[in-house]
């Protein structure tokens, strides 16, 4: 989430190398990892399954875990991505990151008149943690945790990280992420793998199918 934003501007970084559609796809994705790895999802027959249904005390986690436990029968990761794709997960993680202080927002106006918020970054330490975590693991190839592994994957997916490291010549960025993901997930438990490796390839899927929507329409 902090990620793709622009520290300086407040802007997210809506570009070339990261659209709201990938952004969106993958905090869902986020989401349902952060579910499997608290042991409650598990990837059966292709489909997501509820093992636990206790709730993990995260709202918008919790608010996912009930409506995938109360689904009268199991579906795909795919059917899940879609189903809770949502512009406004990403609006409410903006106002839970501001109640928390990290970010402050800030009314623009334009011939006087309210024109738009942006969110300026208000502690920048919860972000250098992440960047520091991804950049010794990335770029320094220094051995990742299930966690940053799983972060670095969707930071893949998202295409944003051409734009996190950009000392990195774009073949070698792609080998690094390739042997993060085969590396990280090889002594894990089966679940969480084949939890991760569906999610990565859903959400792959879902920004590639919603790019080029937008690029035709």
């Amino acid at each position: 989430m902090l990620l793709s934003y622009d520290r300086e501007g407040g802007r997210p970084l809506v570009n070339p190398l990261i659209n709201t559609t990938e952004r969106d796809y993958c905090l869902v994705a986020a989401a349902l990892f952060e579910l499997a790895m608290a042991g409650r999802l598990k990837y059966e027959n292709k489909k997501l399954v509820v093992v636990d249904d206790t709730p993990v005390g995260d709202p918008d986690l919790d608010k996912i875990l009930r409506k995938i436990a109360r689904s009268r029968r199991a579906r795909s990761v795919d059917w899940w991505l879609q189903n809770f794709y949502s512009p406004r997960m990403y609006k409410r993680l903006l106002h839970r990151l501001v109640g928390r202080g990290i970010l402050r927002p800030e009314k623009q106006r334009k011939f006087g008149l309210p024109w738009s918020t942006r969110y300026i970054e208000q502690d920048p330490r919860p972000e250098h943690e992440i960047r520091d975590r991804l950049e010794r693991v990335v770029v320094h190839r220094g051995p990742p945790d299930e966690r940053t592994a799983t972060l670095a994957g969707l930071v893949h997916t998202a295409k944003l990280d051409k734009k996190l490291f950009p000392q990195m010549e774009n073949r070698d960025l792609r080998n690094r992420m390739k042997e993060i993901r085969e590396q990280s997930w090889a002594g894990q438990e089966a679940y969480k793998a084949s939890v991760y490796t569906a999610l990565s390839l859903a959400a792959m899927a879902a920004v590639a199918g919603g790019a080029a929507v937008a690029t035709s329409s």
